[in-house]
Formats: structure tokens, sequence, C-alpha cells
């Protein structure tokens, strides 16, 4: 299933990470910096929109990280590749988010089903890149 995740979701993540090493960028001479390890953004969610996900995920924390280029001229970004990713096992809870995490729980741990007592668990990795932004070291 592709999502598109908010472009404020994925500014943040990148700001935040940009502006903890303005200074390292600000006074060396070079070009090329990184590779930095993200900022963690604390309240990742998936949009409400994208419900499967949104309940699925509901408590993941992206790791990844970025590389850039600079134009010195202007000290701004020339190029930038940016990674981020989580993976998740087991995110669904039985008795507190409703019907579509009991759904989860049951097919997944095997909850209270005869003739299937062990269930199903299931692992997940999500990624997403960017390689484009915008942004002044100015």
């Amino acid at each position: 299933m592709d999502v598109t995740l908010s472009p404020a979701f994925i500014e943040n993540v990148i700001k935040n990470t940009l502006d903890k090493h303005k200074e390292e960028v600000i006074y060396s001479n070079d070009i090329e910096f990184g590779p930095w390890q993200l900022e963690p953004i604390a309240d990742f969610m998936f949009p409400i929109s994208e419900k499967p996900l949104y309940y699925s995920y509901k408590h993941v924390k992206p790791s990844g990280t970025i590389k850039i280029e600079i134009d010195r001229n202007d000290m701004s970004i020339s190029h930038i590749n940016y990674n981020d990713s989580f993976t998740d096992l087991y995110d669904f809870d039985y008795k507190n988010l409703g019907e579509i995490a009991t759904d989860g729980a049951i097919v997944q741990l095997g909850y209270d089903i005869v003739g299937n007592p062990e269930g199903k668990i299931f692992r997940s990795k999500v990624e997403f890149e960017s390689d484009s932004f915008e942004y002044n070291f100015n």
C-alpha cells in the first residue's frame, strides 16, 4: 500500500535535523555533510484518513539519516538524501482502541479463537525518502 505522509511531517523531521547541524555547516568549508541521524519526532502518526495505518502504527519511532550538499554562494541545499523508516511488530491493543484494533489483535495473537490458539504475529517495515528540500543556512 502506498501512502503519502503529510508534507508537514517530513518537513519537521528534516528541519529539526538541519537546525541541529546549522553551525557545523556555517563554519565549515565543506559542501557535503552527513550522514546525520534524524532528530526523532515523538508524535509520529499517519493521517486518520488512512485508518488501518493510523491504528496500526500509532506508537512507532522512525529513525533514519540525512546527507546534504550545499551551495556556498547562497548557503542553500543543492542536494539532499533523506531516508527514514520504522519497523513494527504487533501494535494492536485488544481492549482500548475499538473495533479495528480488536480485530487486529484477534488476527495477530489468535486471542480467543477456537481452533487457532497460536494466532499470527506480523512484522512490517515502512520506508520513506525525499531528494529535495528547500532550506537556507543563513
